[in-house]
């Protein structure tokens, strides 16, 4: 999955077309009143003739997300629009942690003082080593957008290095972005380190799901989660604390308006986003009892992918197949429940407890995702986070609807380092000090590799799995995107 806001590779694509149903028109954007108190430029930083550079006042949010819109709601090449308002406006509404002053603009020095580029910082938290250990405070740089009429004067460099400060005085050791791959060498001129991150492809189609699932099996029900229900919410945080935590690069998640709000909603036209909550035996989330198996997932496929596939009818499948796109998948047995009836704890599954949870959840999403016009055998591509489903998990589990599956990179995943800290590495528990990005990147490294988690490191998503030679550990959950 493409993440938008760092999709600012510099292309001259024209506005114009048919906006997609839903985006929001394009407005003009509102004076931006300079904030008094503005962190200053950092040292080096020179005020460019006719334009100032500076952090937003919270009444200027809204010339800062018609900017956004400006830059990136562009209709692609292949016909494809860009990220429009609707999910700039989710990203800053829905993000508990977000601050005004973490936004750095280049304004015009004209009286209508136009946003012209811009620099946003997300405040997160990261799990890097030991479940055991507390998440990392960084910053996340998004939101890196230039107006095509104003490229060319090092904006997004200058803006760069004011979030670099900004994140220096939050006292955060480190930060991540996402980088197109027209931009990565601009971000590696400027301290930047890419760091290699895996995406696992599996081949398979609505009818082998079928297929898969005995009779005895089916004794779950899937459903859309509630997320205003507290029991609800209490089976998915659960379930997220059982393996997030061990999957280094995944940010941590404490705030019930960001489970509601971020991860829960989705106004991004472009995407089709499915919901599930697994449930055995068919029980409501404030029934369950120590035992039962829960599990979730969030899937999703691009409209346009949808739409071209549609339009292009039902030949040549095989060199057109659906793009789905797993955000997550989280499986567990309850183990503790507390006394309002809210799951608290959950430990792993069995690898055949694990093949039905997985199976019922993936079938119900493609029911969900795929027009009823398509034939069951038509071919998908369904895509996770490798960490989250490691080639030991699938030897292992019994999972016949993958017709085939295969490793393939996620290029982007750029880290910076400003202070010495350090981890709990995973698997060993060893104390490892995160001197600068190459010692970021072995931390992160696949299994068995020099500074990596050592060979037999445990699966937390699945009883009685070790990992081998070369296995990931490396891993980020596309609902966070920002």
């Amino acid at each position: 999955m493409s993440l938008t806001p760092f999709e600012n590779v510099m292309m001259p694509f024209s506005r114009g077309g048919t906006p997609e149903p839903g985006s929001s028109p394009v407005i003009s954007q509102s004076q931006l009143r300079l904030p008094e108190g503005a962190p200053p430029l950092p040292a080096g930083i020179a005020r460019t003739s006719g334009y100032r550079t500076t952090s937003i006042d919270p009444t200027d949010v809204d010339a800062f997300l018609t900017h956004l819109d400006t830059v990136f709601h562009v209709q692609k090449p292949n016909g494809a629009w860009g990220a429009s308002r609707l999910l700039f406006e989710d990203h800053w509404h829905f993000d508990p942690a977000r601050d005004p002053l973490g936004v750095f603009v280049a304004v015009t020095d004209t009286q209508d003082r136009l946003i012209v580029s811009s620099v946003r910082v997300y405040n997160r938290r990261m799990h890097l080593g030991s479940p055991s250990s507390d998440a990392h405070p960084m910053g996340g740089i998004g939101d890196v957008a230039t107006n095509l009429d104003h490229r060319g004067k090092g904006f997004a460099k200058k803006l760069m290095n004011m979030g670099d400060e900004y994140m220096r005085s939050k006292g955060y050791t480190f930060g991540v972005l996402h980088a197109a791959p027209l931009a990565a060498p601009i971000y590696a001129s400027i301290g930047w380190r890419n760091v290699a991150m895996k995406a696992r492809v599996m081949s398979t189609n609505l009818a082998a799901l079928n297929v898969s699932l005995s009779t005895d099996t089916t004794l779950a029900t899937v459903r859309t989660i509630d997320f205003e229900s507290v029991h609800d919410l209490s089976v998915l945080k659960a379930l997220f604390a059982l393996t997030a935590p061990s999957i280094p690069g995944t940010f941590a998640r404490t705030d019930d308006f960001y489970w509601q709000n971020y991860v829960a909603k989705n106004r991004d036209p472009r995407r089709v986003v499915v919901r599930l909550l697994f449930t055995q035996d068919g029980k409501d989330a404030s029934a369950l009892g120590v035992g039962d198996l829960v599990g979730y997932a969030i899937c999703e496929v691009l409209v346009f992918d949808l739409s071209a596939v549609v339009t292009a009818g039902q030949e040549d499948t095989e060199k057109s197949p659906i793009s789905v796109q797993i955000k997550e998948f989280f499986a567990g047995r309850v183990s503790t429940v507390d006394g309002a009836g809210c799951v608290s704890a959950v430990v792993p599954q069995s690898p055949k407890e694990l093949s039905v949870t997985i199976t019922e959840l993936l079938r119900e999403s493609l029911k969900r995702l795929l027009p009823s016009s398509l034939p069951d055998t038509y071919p998908c591509k369904l895509s996770i986070t490798s960490a989250l489903l490691p080639v030991e998990v699938i030897q292992a589990v019994d999972l016949a609807w993958i017709l085939s599956h295969e490793k393939v990179d996620e290029p982007g995943w750029m880290f910076k380092v400003f202070n010495p800290f350090r981890v709990t590495r995973i698997g060993d528990g060893a104390e490892v000090e995160i001197a600068n990005e190459e010692d970021l990147e072995m931390l992160l490294g696949p299994v068995g590799a020099a500074g990596a988690a050592p060979i037999g490191t445990a699966f937390p998503g699945c009883e009685g799995i070790q990992l081998g030679f070369g296995a990931d550990v490396f891993g980020f959950f596309k609902t966070d995107a920002f």
